[in-house]
């Protein structure tokens, strides 16, 4: 669910390209160019050995995110289209150790 230009509440997989602004841009590197802001980008990576637990997650009332814990403490929280979480979330349970299971 998403908040239109307009004012309308309306479901972001039927909205229009361009009637409401992403919660997160789609391009980030882009999105800081056009508005002037100075930030580093910050990239993280994990080999899969690294990774101690995936859980499915809810973003904005929408299950559409993983959160991903490292051995290490750290965790990120990653928001995808609907299609992709499940995806990507079964990509990583096939890539897990049996003993993990």
């Amino acid at each position: 669910i998403t908040l239109t230009r307009e004012g309308s509440v309306v479901d972001i997989e039927s909205a229009t390209q361009g009637s409401y602004d992403p919660v997160i841009p789609p391009n980030l590197h882009d999105h800081l160019l056009q508005t002037g802001e100075n930030k580093t980008i910050q990239c993280t990576k994990w080999s899969y050995v690294q990774i101690r637990e995936v859980h499915k997650r809810r973003y904005l009332l929408r299950h559409c995110a993983l959160e991903v814990f490292s051995n290490d403490g750290q965790s990120l929280f990653l928001i995808f289209h609907l299609q992709q979480r499940d995806r990507i979330y079964q990509k990583l349970f096939s890539l897990a150790r049996p003993s993990d299971q």
